[in-house]
């Protein structure tokens, strides 16, 4: 196997940062055809896990990495990332140091990151988009174990195709559902043990978005853009004519007529009675 040393251009960066550890990416550029290709490095610190590469070990803290499947020969301008988990304990950070150049370190602000938990689940999942470009984007996440996590699975919706995963086993549902699960020795996790898988997404110019974790009824889709078409007015409704009033009843004329003495009727006279018995008694 060929060590092509020369032919790749070399970017690395530390680019999260915790207490036991931090995550280094490197990329790496072929400036020519790179076939079969190898870079040679010195590392001080413990590296836990490597993605996108292949590793070797080899002696007093000397390590080699070469392309996997495809990319271990690259073309003129081809780029592939890999990543590194360091467990540094109580060190100072640092870059690898490979064989002749001298990595300069080059501290990148973190993101923020949007941590969710999951009621039925040991896992606590972080995600952040640490790179974005116009046809695609790179999604970082973190993955915790609260307790032990065997056999572990986690499932999420996004509504775009996933290129590449590095770190997991990604398994394509359809309909934008995925599952997630542990590679190799990983299956299982310790309570307090981590990994960090990284999804290089394409979304076709469409906005970046983070992974939608869980049993979700609605999955998250992308916002359309606003219609360049104003919002047509709301029609002016018409005037409503007012009920007609009706007229007031004339009031009734009652004719003005003297009254009229009712005769007395039956057998006895009562009045003329009653008078004579008045006039009896004035008489007295």
């Amino acid at each position: 196997m060929a060590n092509n040393q020369t032919q790749l251009l070399i970017n690395a960066s530390i680019v999260e940062d915790w207490q036991d550890g931090y995550k280094l990416e490197i990329e790496l550029t072929a400036e020519s055809d790179a076939d079969d290709w190898r870079l040679d490095f010195d590392f001080s610190h413990t590296l836990r896990a490597v993605y996108g590469v292949e590793l070797a070990e080899n002696d007093d803290n000397s390590y080699s990495i070469s392309g996997l499947n495809a990319q271990s020969s690259l073309e003129p301008g081809q780029s592939i990332q890999a990543i590194f988990i360091v467990d540094r304990l109580d060190s100072d950070l640092d870059l690898p140091v490979f064989a002749q150049e001298l990595m300069e370190q080059e501290m990148e602000p973190m993101p923020e990151m949007t941590v969710t938990d999951f009621a039925d689940s040991p896992l606590t999942a972080s995600s952040v988009i640490s790179e974005d470009w116009n046809e695609g984007y790179k999604l970082e996440v973190d993955l915790t174990a609260e307790s032990d996590a065997n056999d572990w699975k986690l499932d999420f919706h996004l509504p775009y195709n996933i290129r590449t995963a590095y770190g997991v086993e990604l398994v394509d549902n359809g309909a934008g559902s995925y599952t997630i699960s542990g590679q190799n020795n990983q299956t299982s996790l310790a309570a307090g043990e981590s990994i960090k898988p990284i999804f290089i997404v394409d979304d076709g110019g469409q906005e970046a978005l983070e992974l939608q974790f869980g049993d979700i009824s609605e999955p998250l889709t992308p916002e359309p853009e606003p219609s360049p078409e104003a919002a047509a007015p709301e029609p002016i409704p018409e005037p409503v004519e007012p009920e007609p009033v009706p007229e007031p009843t004339p009031p009734v004329d009652i004719p003005e007529t003297p009254g009229e003495s009712v005769g007395q009727q039956g057998q006895f006279s009562y009045g003329e009675a009653l008078q004579k018995n008045f006039l009896f008694f004035e008489a007295n």
